[in-house]
């Protein structure tokens, strides 16, 4: 996909992501959600991520791909 321009938003919990999102969304932008697209490849590739780090919780996942050096 290429795109002319592009805005990027970023936060932690309750900063109002979903909210500007909502209000991009009436105003016609195309929305491209990570977390949503990172969700569907991880439950597509469930079975090889089993096989790699014998684990799918996503917490011990996160620990163990964060703190790899």
């Amino acid at each position: 996909m290429k795109f002319k321009n592009a805005i990027v938003l970023t936060g932690g919990i309750g900063t109002g992501k979903s909210t500007v999102v909502s209000f991009l969304k009436m105003f016609g932008y195309k929305i491209i959600d990570a977390d949503k697209i990172s969700k569907e490849v991880f439950e597509e590739k469930k079975e090889l991520i089993q096989k790699l780090f014998n684990t799918t919780d996503r917490k011990k996942l996160r620990d163990i791909v964060f703190n790899d050096k």
